[in-house]
Parts: C-alpha cells; sequence; structure tokens
C-alpha cells in the first residue's frame, strides 16, 4: 500500500446524464424572456435523439452563471448525443455530467464540455444533488 487513499467513487443515480448548453460570446443571440435560437436547438435535439428537456434559464442559476438550457438522458442515449453535439452545439457551451450524489463531482470531477468551459460558481454548490434534481424526484 502506498499510504494514499483510494479514489472515492460514486455511482450514476439512475443511470442518467445531464447535458447543459449554456451562452457563449458566440451565442449572444439569447435574449432575455426570449431565445429562438436556443429553442430552435433544444427543440432538435428532442427531435433526434431521446432526451427529457428541461427549462431554460434566462439568468445565472445556482453554479451556472450564463443562461442555460439542460437535457437528460439515459446512459445507452450518450453514444448517440455526443456525437450530434458535437456537430451540432451551434457555438454553445454543453457540460456533460453525470446525476451522482455528489453535485460537486458531477460539475468538476466527471464533466467533459465542448467547446470552451464556462467558468462555473463552484461556491455555491452543496456537497449534495439537491433533492428537487435527483433523477428519483
Amino acid at each position: 500500500m502506498t499510504g494514499r487513499s483510494s479514489p472515492v467513487r460514486h455511482e450514476i443515480a439512475g443511470s442518467q446524464i445531464a447535458c447543459k448548453l449554456k451562452q457563449t460570446p458566440l451565442t449572444s443571440r439569447w435574449r432575455q424572456g426570449s431565445s429562438p435560437f436556443a429553442e430552435g436547438l433544444r427543440d432538435t435535439l428532442v427531435s433526434k435523439v431521446a432526451v427529457e428537456p428541461g427549462a431554460f434559464a434566462d439568468e445565472p442559476q445556482g453554479p451556472h452563471p450564463v443562461p442555460q438550457f439542460n437535457v437528460i438522458f439515459e446512459i445507452p442515449e450518450f453514444r448517440n448525443i455526443v456525437p450530434w453535439l458535437m456537430l451540432n452545439h451551434k457555438d454553445f457551451a454543453a457540460l456533460i455530467h453525470p446525476l451522482t450524489e455528489s453535485n460537486r463531482h458531477d460539475l468538476t470531477q466527471y464533466a467533459p464540455w465542448l467547446v470552451t468551459p464556462v467558468p462555473l460558481t463552484l461556491a455555491w454548490l452543496s456537497a449534495n444533488l439537491p433533492e428537487k434534481l435527483s433523477p428519483a424526484a
């Protein structure tokens, strides 16, 4: 034994993954209260792959400092969604993360980005995934 503790491993709760598509300087078409550009991307994504669409956030929400929308999908859909987003993200930054019992780990250690990452407000995060965001809720 090397004296180091073993890494913490979390299980994906309910086998679901979240994808948050965030505004970037290139997606300045996002306007307060209405975004046909973002709505079009979400509607196309919903029509192409099996996802559960989430609400639009026009203002900072939790650790997410810019407008965004999210979709939730099952692990088997990952192989369909990620390649589609690689070609069709339309300059939105996509944060893809599992839903585990650790919100902080989900957004920092387990989360790949497509396009340039948007800095998150990590001080906002609690140690546990809020119940309202839990896949079982």
